[in-house]
């Protein structure tokens, strides 16, 4: 009897120990495939976030209908170029014979060369490098816009500021004319003398904004004997692509912060309507929303990529005819 009775506590805990083990099973295995999948950020620092252009409340109409992922990749920042370093390296590469000339202005400092009919700035917020040639022609520019695509991202290559995974992708073509003392910009290509070509930093299939939502990442352009002029480059840091992924907020979500006013009031600039060249009022009070993407803001001092949701728009400048196009960016962690 005494044997039997230790049999059947011997089944019983075989039995409890069996059930414990399926049950911490239960309960582990989806959180660790939670870890696996996504990871945690670390905060946001507000200061290193677009500055916003006004204080005072702003009414968003016009919502477009969007539908985005519940999650994107994270990039971590593993190196961030200095003004030191990129000043020396940069300068190096056009055998400069006199020391660079370096000022501080009210943005940090700007360090500069001329040699010969080419000459270069460098500017430290946003570490920003500008390369111009002086060169002339007496041609009107084509609609070539493949060629100058592919000799900006030859150039691009060649100043080494843009790091893989980051490519670059052409948003916008300009053309300029020089009738009057200042550029003049035309609507197509017939009496254009230069040609501006904009472009946007992808990572994967996901733009980066910088400073702003507005400014391209990088802009060249070309006279009619399509030789480069002017090269404007941010120059971008070395990132690493984690296996985890970020959870970002819903589209919904980012709805409500943004006719809450939590979003950032980041650019506003003057539209092609009007014969107007300064956008000279206060920021408009009430904007409608035309399109919204999905994008990175890259901050120097920031541990990684921080995605965003970037909504422009039009609205009316107070007391003005002119049309200004915005954008506010929404955080979308």
């Amino acid at each position: 009897m005494k044997k039997q009775w230790m049999i059947v506590g011997a089944l019983i805990v075989l039995f409890f120990g069996l059930w414990f083990m399926a049950s911490r099973q239960k309960t582990s295995a989806p959180q660790s495939q939670q870890e696996r999948a996504f990871i945690t950020p670390p905060v946001i620092r507000q200061s290193l976030m677009p500055q916003p252009l006004s204080t005072g409340p702003i009414t968003y109409s016009g919502m477009p209908a969007a539908i985005f992922p519940e999650s994107v990749p994270y990039y971590t920042i593993t190196r961030v170029r200095n003004f030191e370093t990129e000043r020396d390296r940069l300068f190096a590469l056009y055998n400069i014979t006199s020391a660079p000339n370096t000022i501080v202005g009210s943005k940090g400092r700007y360090a500069s060369f001329l040699q010969g009919t080419k000459s270069g700035t460098l500017s430290e917020s946003p570490l920003t490098f500008t390369y111009r040639s002086v060169v002339t022609s007496n041609k009107f520019v084509t609609n070539n816009a493949e060629q100058h695509v592919a000799a900006t991202i030859s150039m691009l290559a060649e100043l080494s500021v843009l790091p893989p995974p980051f490519t670059a992708t052409m948003s916008a073509q300009r053309f300029f004319a020089f009738t009057d003392p200042h550029p003049r910009e035309l609507g197509s290509a017939q009496g254009a003398v230069i040609t501006q070509l904009d472009f946007v930093a992808m990572v994967g299939s996901i733009p980066l904004y910088i400073n702003d939502a507005d400014s391209p990442a990088f802009s060249a352009s070309f006279n009619g004997d399509n030789a480069l002029t002017e090269l404007r480059a941010i120059i971008l840091p070395d990132i690493t692509k984690d296996d985890k992924n970020l959870s970002i907020i819903s589209y919904k979500e980012a709805l409500e912060r943004l006719k809450n006013n939590a979003g950032i009031f980041s650019s506003v600039s003057l539209t092609r309507t009007g014969e107007k060249e300064f956008m000279t009022g206060a920021p408009p009070s009430t904007i409608t929303v035309q399109n919204v993407s999905l994008g990175f803001f890259y901050a120097p001092n920031q541990e990684f990529l921080v995605p965003v949701f970037v909504f422009t728009g039009v609205a009316a400048e107070p007391n003005e005819k002119a049309v200004l196009r915005t954008t506010t960016v929404v955080s979308a962690l």
